[in-house]
């Protein structure tokens, strides 16, 4: 992700990753002593079956850096931001988002950008501030509401009853680029008390998100990216 000298501040995520499971092993069907009955020859075989899952390749950035004014105001944030499906065997669905790890000593966080006061009146380190998120929804139809992170903690999109509220991750197509799932930040601060350099050892962790994936929208126990 391309730094300015503007951008500071850090939403720790989970590294570019590959996760996946075995295929399960299958019995030979060569088993010839089958037993028959006698008394008309008869023989019975029960069928039974499980499930392969393919192998899920996600790539998620390990930070995303947020950028914003001293005297309070916007935050700016990335618009490069998201998820990518690198596999072609199909779409996936993040069925679980997890907001945690919130840096309460540092921030006075809101639970929407009218409740950040534009004076500096915050007991916090640096001062107060809200961080809303919207992210593309599954029927192409733009981006969905954005949520408060710190109000909502926790978006459980496998209880979502309306499709169009699913967040898919569209399966890569053959030798074409893989779709990136861009994710978009906004909200507000109020004046702060200290300034943040815009280095790596300086920019200060505001939160950590943690995404739940899976073939299966409706899935509430699938692959985790942790942060």
């Amino acid at each position: 992700m391309k730094k300015t000298s503007k951008l500071f501040g850090a939403v720790a995520l989970s590294a570019a990753l590959a996760i996946g499971t075995a295929l399960p092993a299958f019995a030979a069907a060569t088993d010839t002593n089958v037993k028959t009955e006698a008394s008309h020859g008869g023989a019975q075989t029960t069928a039974k079956i499980s499930t392969s899952i393919p192998a899920i390749d996600c790539t998620i950035p390990l930070e995303v850096h947020f950028s914003t004014p001293i005297t309070g105001g916007k935050l700016v944030a990335p618009g490069d931001y998201g998820i990518t499906n690198n596999s072609e065997s199909g779409d996936l669905y993040v069925t679980n988002m997890k907001f945690t790890n919130f840096n309460e000593a540092g921030w006075g966080f809101k639970t929407t950008d009218d409740g950040v006061s534009s004076s500096l009146v915050s007991d916090k380190t640096y001062g107060d501030i809200s961080v809303n998120m919207s992210y593309p929804k599954a029927d192409g139809s733009g981006d969905s509401t954005a949520v408060n992170v710190k109000a909502t903690s926790e978006v459980k999109f496998n209880e979502k009853t309306d499709t169009a509220d699913f967040f898919k991750l569209t399966k890569k197509n053959g030798t074409a680029t893989a779709t990136k799932a861009l994710i978009k930040f906004s909200g507000k601060n109020s004046p702060l008390k200290k300034a943040i350099n815009n280095t790596d050892a300086d920019r200060v962790e505001l939160f950590k998100v943690t995404y739940t994936v899976s073939y299966n929208p409706s899935n509430a126990t699938a692959y985790t990216l942790a942060s």
